[in-house]
């Protein structure tokens, strides 16, 4: 990662820190440094590369649910 992009990883990350955001870091690629965090109604998943970056988001209605079977079947049909 060139100090470029380490230096919009770090602002970035200082950015949601400013906001009490709490997020996560991780690597799926090898090309990538991906944060992860959630808002109201979403999370968000940013991957930092060398010359851009990327997101996806994910929404919901935030509802919680406690029945374990309809927690398989949903990860079931959800798998491939």
């Amino acid at each position: 990662m060139s100090e470029t992009a380490f230096s919009r990883l770090l602002a970035f990350l200082a950015n949601l820190r400013s906001r009490t955001i709490q997020f996560k870091i991780e690597q799926q690629r090898d090309d990538a440094i991906m944060v992860s965090f959630a808002v109201v109604g979403m999370r968000l998943e940013v991957e930092f590369f060398e010359d851009h970056l990327e997101f996806s988001t994910f929404g919901g209605d935030e509802s919680v649910e406690s029945d374990e079977n309809l927690l398989w079947r949903m990860v079931d049909e959800r798998w491939d």
